[in-house]
């Protein structure tokens, strides 16, 4: 038994930062404790200090999910990496 998962991230950074880039994963928690890919967004980005998304995915009902965000923040003095992990159980 399954339905649809609808996800959604949303990245700020600071007035100095001129594009975000992100790769987004939907992964399932297994019985065994590890983790497996369901669906994988890449080269995703934004123009200037904010990044939107949203996407769907099929997720079987039981099953704790994942959402792994990558953001790279670019900005004339660099760039900084950070990894956010938000987690839920679907119970449909």
């Amino acid at each position: 038994n399954g339905t649809t998962a609808n996800c959604s991230a949303e990245v700020v950074g600071n007035s100095s930062v001129t594009s975000i880039t992100a790769t987004i994963t939907l992964q399932r928690l297994e019985k065994n404790g590890t983790y497996t890919t369901v669906k994988l967004w890449s080269g995703l980005s934004a123009v200037g200090n904010y990044f939107s998304w949203s996407g769907t995915a099929s997720v079987q009902c039981g099953y704790t999910y994942r959402l792994k965000i990558v953001a790279v923040a670019h900005s004339d003095y660099g760039n900084e990496t950070v990894t956010e992990y938000y987690s839920k159980y679907c119970s449909c």
